[in-house]
């Protein structure tokens, strides 16, 4: 096992720096509404492209590329060939998990991926399946990156009844499709579960995996078998540091109070914070950038006053709204593996307040300055904290310390081409 946690400014890399030829893999890419998983695969493309390598990126046939998100702007050649068409299999309706399904999407990824990698020096996968690497052959130079806790988790997310699921029996999963699973529910998901994790195992055994957090590494090796067969490494989230300085608001000094920003359903805890900083009666606002399955209950708190809805945003006003930020908050209730959203508020310089749990403490060492990151055991603390503060801080002009940051896309790219090689 390698770790590689982020290179200290200074730190010279040891690598051969000839041109590679890379095929970059995301069934996220492209969408409109582009998430963290597809930001990082298109930013980290985009500076490997700068920096003299030739990439190809491999995404999905289900959009046109004629307008394409500016968050998901690729500066190389893209190849819309990977089909999620037939890709159902009514699982919800059903009430079991059928690894049947997983092992049908992986194999047709693999196959994209055998078709256009021909020649590659190294294939990079970022997504949801990571047993595809049991239908690619040993002799290719895979390496997956793992950015969700789907190694080990159905769902990708370990989070049920409003909390952090840390079950570990595999008979326990049905329950994340019905409350009370018959017994042939309940056998059908376990099995396929313990197939699904098996499969997973093997393919950790079989290629490279780098785990965007120590805490994902750790909570996958929890449960998988063949620990001492793998090849990983631990590369932290990246900063696009060029889009948050074109982002940057120049002339535009407000100060529009706490934001939270992010997917709103029941994990990411959004609706669950803005509800009590509703009813703490803070002196700032509290600003709601995001879309999902909340929305509707975010809608209906949302007062425009204490607690403003923005919508989904596009990541430039996004970015612009954080650094106009007095205070940035991440409520989420799951384990966050590594929050891109945290990283680039310290690198504006804002202080974060977040949960103490999943990769959050990981991201301390980032920090521009002391206590930057602050993390509490509850919601009920960071409303509390939050609100104390509005009370006796006064105002303070928005942070832009993006020149201090040191970890954006290049200073992660020499670690990964590390695992290119390795």
């Amino acid at each position: 096992m390698a770790i590689a946690l982020g290179r200290r400014p200074g730190e010279a890399s040891t690598i051969n720096a000839a041109p590679l030829k890379i095929l970059m893999v995301s069934e996220d890419v492209p969408q409109p509404n582009p998430g963290g998983l597809a930001r990082h695969a298109v930013v980290l493309s985009n500076a490997l492209t700068r920096a003299g390598h030739e990439v190809v990126f491999l995404g999905t046939d289900a959009y046109l590329l004629s307008h394409p998100a500016q968050d998901t702007r690729l500066e190389c050649s893209f190849r819309g060939a990977i089909s999620l068409r037939r890709t159902g299999w009514k699982e919800q309706q059903l009430g079991f998990f059928n690894y049947g399904k997983r092992w049908y999407l992986a194999r047709r990824l693999a196959r994209a991926i055998i078709r256009h990698g021909a020649g590659c020096d190294v294939v990079h996968y970022h997504g949801h399946h990571p047993d595809v690497a049991n239908f690619l052959p040993e002799t290719l130079n895979f390496v997956q990156t793992r950015h969700d806790q789907g190694s080990d988790c159905v769902t990708h997310i370990r989070f049920r009844l409003g909390d952090v699921c840390n079950a570990v029996d595999a008979r326990e999963c049905a329950r994340c499709l019905r409350d009370h699973p018959n017994a042939l529910q309940e056998t059908l998901s376990r099995a396929s579960v313990v197939a699904f994790r098996r499969a997973v195992s093997t393919a950790f055994g079989r290629h490279k995996t780098i785990h965007v957090s120590e805490m994902l590494r750790r909570n996958a090796r929890r449960v998988l078998g063949g620990v001492e067969a793998y090849r990983e490494w631990v590369i932290h989230n990246f900063v696009d540091l060029q889009a948050l300085r074109e982002a940057i608001p120049v002339e535009d000094p407000r100060e529009e109070g706490f934001l939270a920003v992010g997917r709103l359903d029941a994990a990411k805890g959004i609706a669950d914070f803005a509800a009590r900083w509703k009813s703490a009666g803070a002196a700032l606002p509290l600003h709601v950038v995001g879309d999902g399955k909340e929305r509707s209950r975010i809608e209906s708190i949302a007062d425009g006053v204490r607690v403003v809805y923005h919508g989904p945003q596009p990541y430039v006003r996004v970015a612009g709204m954080v650094a106009r930020s007095r205070f940035m908050v991440v409520p989420s209730l799951c384990e966050e593996p590594c929050a891109t959203t945290v990283l680039e508020s310290l690198a504006l310089g804002k202080t974060v307040l977040a949960l103490n749990r999943g990769g959050m403490p990981e991201l301390r060492r980032y920090a521009l300055y002391e206590n930057q990151l602050r993390l509490f055991d509850s919601l009920e603390g960071i409303v509390a904290e939050a609100a104390r503060m509005t009370t006796h801080c006064s105002p303070l002009a928005p942070r832009v310390a993006v020149g201090r940051f040191r970890w954006g896309v290049d200073d992660a790219v020499p670690a990964i081409l590390e695992v290119y090689r390795a």
